[in-house]
């Protein structure tokens, strides 16, 4: 029974926010009559919703279990506002990621006019592999990191340069010709696993696809002090969370 109604949530994401019945029993692979039940008995509880056009959303429930979770409950420490300002000052969009098996997983996004990303937020997730904060999520989990997560050579050698480069630095960068360049801290949050803070250009800002310059060393520099300085004021609000006194588990290994 639980592995259907997590089967059932499951056939939600960000490119399937709300469906009709006959989609999610498609995608959760049961049989239409049982995943409207499954609906029903969920819906009653509070985990699942419609929308105004009739479509199966997910419901407030899931969301308030979500936050308490050690890695989603950035969203409920009045975090946002912090992150707002460093987004506002940076002309950035700002990212909190959290460690997901082998993926960062973006926990919160703020662009300075205090939205987010309508493409992105909370909930999209990256190979550790290919973004800033996935490598320095690799870094900050040492001994322990896959360095060479499912790629081969040279890739693999490269991704291990990497990580030791953000392991001597203290922070991270990817760059891309049009998309700029997107900055990665580490959050050292007691009791939590790897986590990040990123900065990148906002989105759609180059609609004409040429080329975005990455910052000067002084405002490179400024914009990583800045960083660090939110990452700590994250770091020490998630580490005096009630109900977590004692520090978690090491993340289990990754491959």
């Amino acid at each position: 029974m639980a592995e259907r109604i997590f089967s059932v949530l499951s056939s939600f994401d960000h490119a399937h926010r709300a469906m009709p019945l006959s989609q999610i029993a498609k995608r959760c692979g049961l049989p239409t009559p049982t995943t409207y039940r499954m609906l029903t008995t969920l819906e009653g509880l509070g985990a699942i919703d419609r929308t105004p056009a009739g479509l199966y959303c997910i419901g407030p429930l899931v969301w308030e279990l979500g936050v308490l979770s050690p890695t989603h409950d950035v969203i409920g420490q009045g975090l946002r506002s912090v992150l707002l300002q460093l987004a506002i000052r940076g002309r950035m969009i700002v990212r909190v990621h959290g460690l997901r098996e082998q993926r960062a997983l973006c926990l919160e996004e703020v662009l300075p006019n205090g939205a987010s990303d309508p493409g992105g937020g909370a909930g999209r997730s990256m190979p550790l592999s290919g973004c800033a904060a996935g490598h320095v999520i690799l870094a900050t989990m040492g001994e322990t990191a896959p360095t060479r997560p499912a790629l081969g050579e040279p890739e693999g050698s490269l991704l291990a340069r990497i990580v030791r480069a953000v392991q001597e630095q203290g922070w991270a960068l990817t760059t891309d010709r049009y998309n700029g360049t997107e900055y990665a801290v580490p959050i050292h949050a007691t009791g939590r696993p790897p986590m990040a803070l990123s900065a990148a250009p906002l989105p759609g800002h180059k609609p004409d696809k040429t080329p975005v310059d990455r910052p000067n060393a002084v405002q490179e520099q400024r914009l990583l002090a800045e960083m660090k300085v939110v990452a700590a004021h994250v770091a020490k609000a998630l580490s005096e969370t009630p109900g977590l006194d004692s520090p978690m588990s090491p993340p289990r290994p990754l491959l």
